[in-house]
This record gives structure tokens, sequence and C-alpha cells, in this order.
């Protein structure tokens, strides 16, 4: 009797939990690649056709720095940590200053992946994004 009564009372607080609801969240990345274009630097995610040396790889991981800020507020510091923001712009400029350095004036099936990452510190979880870029690296002839 009494493991029916114990029974019944864990049936009770558990069917009263709530759930939260929580709002949609929509992260949209754009990277313009006109300007790269108008200068005669190719970049596609698709293979490259047309005769061309093959120049090599890029391969690049790209984990954001972890950073403390501090700001005077009521005459005291406070302190924000976080992830720093790094851009798709940031990203594909990157990856396109390593192709020319290699020698090359195109980028073919480029592309840019990012997994979450997560820090802890002082019992909190702070959350940013690790990037991975990859492309062939192309001198169109």
């Amino acid at each position: 009797m009494k493991r029916i009564a114990i029974i019944a009372a864990l049936v009770a607080i558990t069917s009263c939990a709530t759930i939260k609801p929580t709002e949609r969240k929509v992260y949209t990345y754009v990277s313009d690649y006109t300007a790269y274009s108008q200068a005669g630097f190719l970049i596609t995610p698709q293979p490259y056709h047309g005769d061309y040396e093959s120049i090599g790889e890029i391969d690049m991981h790209i984990t954001p720095a972890f950073e403390e800020t501090a700001e005077e507020k009521y005459g005291e510091l406070w302190y924000t940590y976080g992830f720093e923001t790094i851009s798709s712009d940031e990203i594909v400029n990157m990856a396109v200053k390593q192709a020319v350095n290699m020698g090359a004036d195109a980028i073919s099936n480029f592309s840019i992946t990012y997994k979450e990452i997560v820090r802890t510190y002082s019992g909190h979880n702070y959350i940013g994004y690790e990037y991975h870029v990859k492309g062939f690296c192309i001198k169109r002839k």
C-alpha cells in the first residue's frame, strides 16, 4: 500500500511539469562573392570544368577566440565573456588570401561548414561556432 502511495505521489509531481515554449530561431549566413568575381577571382561550390593548373587544396579550421570584456558600470568593472564573432565574409577573405598566396585565381569545390562548440566558464555555458573551410585551388588557363 505504501508503494502505491509513493508511485501515485511521483506521478502527480511529474505530471505537473511544465514545458517552456521556445521561439523560432533562424540563423542565416550569407557570403557575397561579387567583389572577388569583379576582381577576376572565381569561387564556386562546383568543380571547375575548364582548363586549369592544379595549385593545391585549402583545408582551414577556424576556432573563435574566447574573450573577456570589461565595462565600467555604476563605478565598478563588469565583465562579460563569450566567443568572438567571425563573419562569413571574413572567412571567405581568409580562404581567398591563402589561395592567392599559393598562386591560384580560383577556388572550386568551395565549402564552409560549422559546428557548435561550448565552453564552460564560472558555471555558465557559452556557445560559439567553429568553422571548417575547404576548397581546391586552381589557376585557370
